[in-house]
């Protein structure tokens, strides 16, 4: 796979949709298609509400 392909596997629609998501639960992702990333900085409360976010994400799908 070529980064060429990765960008055109991208549903920005998806990428934009889940970003505004985490974005009004508190949650900055930088990069949204990127997927998820986390600073060794982040504590477990942190680790914690991101994995909370997702699934809420994931459940707002269904």
């Amino acid at each position: 796979m070529t980064g060429r392909d990765g960008y055109a596997s991208v549903d920005e629609a998806f990428a934009d949709a889940r970003k505004a998501f985490y974005a009004n639960r508190g949650i900055w992702d930088a990069i949204a298609t990127a997927g998820p990333a986390i600073s060794f900085a982040a504590t477990q409360d942190d680790v914690d509400s991101y994995l909370a976010v997702s699934e809420a994400f994931l459940a707002s799908l269904i």
